[in-house]
């Protein structure tokens, strides 16, 4: 950690420090209108999500629960990180859009001024293959199902669970 941006360690807790989420946990959408969702926490500092960025939401209740939330605006995150350098606030601005295709690519978070001290251009054109890669990955799990990415990480998990016994052995 930058010492610049260090804050006494008392002060630390996590981010969104929500205790439920939505689909993942509770009876359906509108057990989670208090304030401890995990939604709820995170809109409390992003702000809600503006009608047409609720839109970039595929799933359909995902999008209702979203759209039923209270308004909230957007907290400044100088408010949240008051130690930090303001570069690094506004790296991380960019990578908390709601909305992807407003969200930074990693390419463009990597190219940020904040990280320009850390960057070691060599290191980046070794990696370049990773990222084409990575891209055609992507790609094609956007075009999958959802019932073929379940089932691709259950295959996933089955090989690892193969491996960790034969290792065993």
């Amino acid at each position: 950690m930058l010492k610049e941006s260090q804050c006494p360690c008392q002060d630390r807790r996590a981010f969104f420090p929500g205790k439920t989420g939505f689909p993942f946990s509770g009876e359906g959408a509108w057990t989670y209108r208090n304030q401890s969702d995990q939604l709820n926490m995170i809109f409390d500092i992003l702000g809600t999500p503006s009608e047409s960025d609720v839109y970039c939401i595929d799933d359909d209740d995902g999008r209702e629960y979203v759209s039923s939330l209270m308004r909230k605006p957007a907290r400044p995150l100088t408010e949240k990180f008051a130690f930090a350098d303001p570069q690094a606030v506004d790296l991380l601005k960019q990578l908390l859009m709601f909305n992807p295709s407003k969200r930074v690519t990693a390419q463009q978070a990597l190219n940020h001024s904040y990280l320009k001290d850390v960057r070691d251009s060599k290191m980046n054109m070794e990696s370049m293959h990773f990222q084409r890669e990575g891209e055609e990955l992507e790609n094609k799990l956007y075009a999958m199902s959802t019932d073929e990415l379940v089932q691709l990480i259950l295959d996933e998990i089955a090989s690892c669970a193969c491996c960790s016994k034969s290792t065993k052995k």
